[in-house]
């Protein structure tokens, strides 16, 4: 989630507290390798969101540093199951774990999250789950984990609206994978919306995140 530069999302983020030295050098450590994070805002948003579900068990697809991961369980209280596949990110991972002492909170795990888990399964199930995997692919995440969503579950998707590449895909100029990848972004975006056994909103800040729950059944 990249928050937009403007004078509304800058005034918001200087209000929002510091946050400590181990968070900070997380944020450097993305910055300087490119690696992408939930920014300020975005971080906030979320943790505030999780605790008013009373979140409790996670499932995060999508590790990287473990930036969110940890958030959540230090700001929230929750446990996390997080997926990543990348061996260089997850290696960093479980060092920024393991030196915020929570590897008794936090099952990481090295894998292709398309490629189902026995320790996803026996965490089931969970109350919320968080979907920052790879964009093209967040149909078949969701559908995938579906039989482990808790009865009330909260789904949430980052990166919906691609940088603006999904609503405007005239945008892109000479790549025909990006224009691909707003095509999937944008199939995902319509077949959420149009669930017959979910609720969803798509909110318009940062880069996109889509907020579902299930239907109460009449």
């Amino acid at each position: 989630m990249v928050a937009i530069d403007s004078k509304d999302s800058l005034y918001v983020e200087n209000l929002l507290p510091e946050n400590d030295i181990f968070y900070k050098k997380l944020e450097n450590f993305a910055k300087e390798n490119r690696v992408p994070i939930l920014d300020k805002i975005g971080r906030a948003y979320l943790i505030q969101l999780l605790n008013i579900k009373n979140a409790r068990n996670v499932l995060e697809i999508g590790t990287a540093i473990a930036y969110s991961t940890i958030s959540f369980c230090e700001n929230v209280g929750c446990k996390v199951v997080t997926i990543e596949r990348d061996i260089k990110m997850y290696e960093q991972a479980q060092k920024n774990i393991q030196e915020r002492n929570l590897q008794d909170k936090i099952v990481a795990i090295y894998g292709d999250a398309l490629e189902l888990d026995s320790r996803v399964v026996n965490n089931a199930p969970y109350d919320v789950v968080f979907i920052d995997g790879a964009k093209s692919q967040s149909r078949k995440f969701f559908e995938l984990y579906e039989p482990y969503f808790a009865d009330n579950v909260l789904v949430i998707t980052d990166n919906v609206l691609f940088k603006g590449m999904v609503a405007d895909p005239s945008i892109i100029k000479h790549s025909r994978d990006l224009k691909q990848l707003s095509r999937k972004i944008n199939n995902y975006n319509e077949w959420l919306m149009a669930n017959p056994n979910y609720t969803s909103v798509i909110l318009p800040f940062g880069d996109g995140i889509a907020i579902t729950t299930r239907k109460v059944k009449k």
